[in-house]
Order: structure tokens, then C-alpha cells, then sequence
């Protein structure tokens, strides 16, 4: 599927489709602010620290059809502080099939020294 996180606007590193997309985990969890928090779409727990961040997303390079696509955004930006919530769309093969789940979250980035880094990030399933 074809990248549509262009259509955040704002500085690229506001735009975290293509970090999961490249299915690298150094490049994924390199996006997260060192006290960051993540509560990914398939965890049971929160991800609290920079090593719980990098536990959930280590596998990643294991399914290189795995893809995220942006839909509706809705994007604050108040000083130093952005918040983008909206849904995106996970697609992976499974089975030799393509399979979609559809997703909802909230982005929360932090200018840090001139970079835009999450410092939160929850994600679940549109059920």
C-alpha cells in the first residue's frame, strides 16, 4: 500500500508512516522521545521506557508486508508541543492474503532541540 503519512502536515518527523513502513525497529523506535510512552495497538501492557518501546517493536523486520496507512487527521500544534489524533489502516499478508485492521490514535511529539520527537502514543482497534 502506498504512504500517506504526506499528508500530515507539518515538519517530516511529524510524519511516522514512513519509520514503521521501513519495518526497522532502530528506525521505528528512534521517532520516541527517551521518556516516552507507548500503548501500541497489539499490547497487553504500556510500553513506559525507551527498552519496553523497543521489546514491542523488535520483531518488526519479521514481517516486511506489514504497512500503515493514514486517514483522518486531526493535528494541534501548540508551541514546542504537536498532537495529531486520527485512524490508520495496519495491512499485512497472512497466509498469502492481505488483511486490514483499521486503528485509531493520538500522536503527542515534542520539539526537542529543533526535533519533533513522541512522547505519547496510544493506539487500538476500531472495533
Amino acid at each position: 500500500m502506498a504512504e500517506s503519512a504526506e499528508r500530515i502536515k507539518g515538519p517530516p518527523q511529524l510524519r511516522p508512516g514512513a519509520a514503521y513502513n521501513s519495518r526497522d525497529p532502530a528506525r521505528i523506535t528512534a521517532m520516541y522521545d527517551s521518556d516516552a510512552v507507548l500503548w501500541g495497538t497489539t499490547a497487553k501492557t504500556v510500553a513506559p521506557n525507551p527498552t519496553a518501546i523497543a521489546e514491542y517493536f523488535k520483531d518488526a523486520g519479521k514481517r516486511p508486508d506489514a504497512r500503515v496507512t493514514f486517514g483522518e487527521q486531526h493535528i494541534r500544534t501548540i508551541g514546542d508541543v504537536a498532537v495529531i489524533t486520527g485512524y490508520y489502516t495496519f495491512s499485512d499478508v497472512q497466509d498469502g492474503k492481505e488483511v486490514s485492521r483499521p486503528a485509531r490514535f493520538t500522536l503527542v511529539f515534542r520539539n526537542r532541540d529543533g526535533k519533533w520527537l513522541v512522547v505519547a502514543h496510544h493506539s487500538s482497534r476500531v472495533p
